[in-house]
């Protein structure tokens, strides 16, 4: 690549863009099944082989938005050395509180699932062990549920939301990609927060 250091300049000049990957499907709320699609921007000519992966996801109240919103986010990091995915997600069918509640559990078991994608078989030589999960709004309470919700030790939480966890396989979910690894490393977020702080393992 052209002169720079890799992971903070941009150093690559050009982009391998692969658009609307299938890495999942699930029901959404509305009972309807649904392809869960991500855009993978990945440097050309690149010849490292063990490459940090960033995912990230969307805004939008979890009503609207679309992956596109940062296709150009995702290209900046590519340029840099990352692979970097924007995901679509499930997003709310109804308007109160309990309808938001299960829209943050689907999206985190989509984004498990986006994740499991790169880790079940490296076929974009990311590093395992490097992967960073993101997103604005929305996206970044999705990454930071995932990050740091701990469904052992939610006794507060509504019953709804409990019934809803134990119904459709835990965070972890049943949107694809079973037996990869779920594991990362950090998190991006950009203007996201989480439900309740007693909700999460954070010590």
């Amino acid at each position: 690549p052209p002169s720079g250091t890799r992971y903070l300049d941009l150093v690559f000049t050009d982009l391998v863009e692969s658009k609307e990957v299938k890495y999942g499907s699930n029901r959404n709320q509305a009972g309807v099944d649904i392809d869960l699609l991500m855009n993978i921007y990945e440097p050309a000519n690149d010849t490292e082989v063990n490459r940090p992966l960033i995912i990230l996801a969307h805004g939008g109240g979890f009503v609207e938005g679309a992956k596109k919103d940062f296709d150009a986010l995702a290209m900046k990091f590519a340029t840099a050395g990352y692979v970097a995915a924007t995901i679509s997600y499930r997003l709310m069918t109804g308007s109160e509180d309990e309808s938001l509640q299960l829209a943050v559990v689907d999206a985190v078991q989509d984004m498990k699932a986006a994740v499991r994608f790169f880790t079940a078989n490296n076929t974009y030589n990311i590093n395992p062990d490097n992967i960073f999960i993101g997103g604005f709004s929305a996206g970044a309470v999705t990454a930071l549920h995932y990050a740091y919700f701990d469904t052992e030790n939610i006794p507060e939480a509504p019953p709804a939301l409990q019934n809803h966890l134990s119904s459709t396989g835990g965070l972890t979910g049943n949107s694809g990609n079973p037996g990869g690894s779920e594991k990362i490393k950090g998190v991006l977020s950009i203007a996201g927060g989480l439900f309740r702080a007693t909700w999460t393992d954070i010590g």
